[in-house]
């Protein structure tokens, strides 16, 4: 008896002393490496088959994931000490990412630890190792819908904030260009550095871009952006509240300049402008845009038309202002071309801060002496807006005269009008604003010294900068030049109030000859300035 419990002991020590854990399969059922976004998971499946399960068993687990149990006999999570019956379990590892450009990787660790029947274990079981990379989301576009702008005046949009995953994909170093066609439309531009469309709308009306972004892992949809540029108020462009118009002939072409009948202090530098006729019932038939040059108004008035007063109705256009009010011009129809006037050129004079007034009435031959004769001045280049027709005489000229106009030649386009006659042909005139003479440019030195040349050097001085010259450049800008009636030396030039020389030549025997003239608008030209100009090592001519 006693031998068989010996035996039956040694058969139970035996049989559970066998009984230990076994992982037999512990691996991921697809390749273990995938990609994820940030604040988004990926599952990587994991099978893991096993016997005799018991004591104490914990998982190990990287940053940033977690297990799931799926199906089968699984051991808990994240462990226990209970003995599980053998089987296969199925997982999930759940891996989260957090920030683009991370990369998150590592094994799963199955930890058993115990002792049965004598025998103890601690083991870890490793699975295969993972990689998931954090990539950031696609680029993507959300529609910008309009945008604003005003014709003429600065405008910047930028669609950073229309693009989607933009600084995920910054952060993860996957930095987005962006892709607008057209790259310029309309004074606008496409400016990289900032994702925006920038520039000065040249016109009003609408604009359209298509807008993408991309990078290396990949190229948005486009979206379109559509700019409305309004009008600006401030361009809009006005006519002259009094002006004269020529008159017709009958039987004979007719042509008006519609640029001289246009406020120029309302015309924006660069912005173009157009005419076009709005229709109106009393709209003569005869007159029309000219088709080659929208800026002049044309006509042929039938003879039967003589004696009559014809009428039009005109609207500028600016690119930046839009339309004007609109012009009803009141063209008369001589009644007998025979009579027409005449006008001899004219050449005038006056001086700055006067009050200038010329009567042309002995230049103008009036053979109709119908008593409706008068002077139209039809433009002045360049322009002088304080030079008009006199308000106390129809044929004379009056205007104060401006300090700035010192100096000023103006050309005249004049023409002579009467009701019977028509209009005389156009006369070229000018007038003169005599210089001042107290503000005629001259050096502060009657001869001036310039600082010493080093032969086989290069040269600069500057006249402005070290102000020799009165009047001061900031009061009346001047420019000096080298005096043409003298033999000034080659190798030396004046650019923009500088003396400029490459390089000193080494073979003179004394100072050279440097005479200078000054001029600015005011005070006309000075006289030639002879500039003492020291070379290290020479000296003056003996005659100077």
């Amino acid at each position: 008896m006693r031998r068989c419990f010996v035996c039956l002991l040694l058969f139970f020590n035996h049989a559970y002393a066998a009984k230990m854990p076994v992982i037999y399969f512990f691996n991921f059922s697809v390749p273990p490496v995938a990609n994820v976004y940030p604040k988004e998971s990926v599952k990587l499946p994991l099978v893991m088959s096993h016997a005799y399960l018991k004591k104490n068993k914990w998982w190990i687990l990287p940053a940033n994931t977690r297990l799931e149990a799926v199906n089968g006999i699984c051991p808990a999570i994240p462990g226990d000490g209970l003995s599980y019956a053998d089987g296969v379990c199925y997982l999930n590892l759940v891996v989260s990412g957090q920030v683009a450009g991370q990369v998150i990787s590592g094994t799963v660790t199955f930890r058993q630890q115990g002792k049965d029947h004598g025998t103890s274990w601690n083991d870890f079981i490793n699975s295969p190792y993972f990689t998931v990379n954090v990539l950031p989301h696609p680029l993507s576009m959300v529609s910008p819908g309009k945008a604003m702008g005003v014709a003429g005046k600065p405008f910047h949009f930028s669609f950073i904030k229309y693009i989607r995953f933009f600084d995920e994909n910054m952060q993860s170093g996957a930095t987005p260009i962006g892709i607008v066609s057209p790259q310029k439309k309309n004074g606008l531009h496409f400016d990289p550095a900032s994702y925006s469309i920038v520039g000065i709308p040249e016109q009003i009306g609408t604009s359209t871009f298509q807008i993408a972004v991309k990078n290396q892992h990949g190229m948005s949809a486009a979206v379109e952006l559509i700019v409305e540029v309004g009008v600006n108020i401030q361009d809009k462009p006005k006519f002259k509240p009094n002006f004269q118009l020529a008159s017709a002939n009958p039987g004979q072409p007719y042509t008006l300049s519609l640029m001289n009948l246009v406020k120029k202090e309302s015309l924006v530098t660069g912005d173009q402008l157009h005419f076009r006729i709005k229709p109106y019932k009393n709209n003569s038939p005869y007159f029309s845009i000219n088709n080659q040059n929208d800026k002049w108004l044309i006509g042929h008035v039938p003879a039967n038309e003589a004696g009559r007063t014809l009428q039009t109705t005109i609207i500028a256009h600016s690119n930046t202002g839009g339309d004007s009010e609109p012009l009803t011009l009141k063209i008369p129809v001589a009644f007998d071309p025979a009579l027409t006037p005449s006008i001899r050129a004219v050449s005038l004079t006056t001086n700055s801060h006067q009050h200038f007034y010329a009567d042309l009435i002995s230049s103008i031959n009036d053979p109709s002496r119908d008593g409706s004769l008068q002077l139209i001045l039809k433009k002045i280049k360049p322009d002088a807006p304080w030079l008009k027709r006199s308000i106390q005489s129809p044929t004379a000229l009056e205007g104060l005269v401006p300090s700035e106009a010192t100096g000023m030649h103006y050309k005249l386009y004049l023409q002579a009008v009467t009701i019977t006659g028509g209009s005389s042909e156009t006369t070229e005139g000018v007038l003169n604003v005599n210089i001042n003479s107290d503000l005629t440019p001259r050096f502060k030195m009657e001869k001036p010294i310039l600082p010493v040349l080093l032969p086989g050097t290069a040269y600069r001085y500057c006249f402005h900068e070290n102000r020799d010259i009165y009047p001061e450049f900031e009061d009346y800008p001047y420019s000096t030049e080298l005096a043409k009636d003298y033999d000034n030396p080659p190798w030396l030039k004046i650019e923009k109030n500088c003396i400029e020389v490459n390089n000193v030549p080494s073979d003179l025997e004394f100072y050279p000859d440097v005479w200078l003239r000054i001029r600015n608008t005011p005070g006309g030209i000075s006289k030639a300035y002879y500039v003492e100009l020291p070379i290290a090592g020479l000296t003056k001519k003996p005659d100077l």
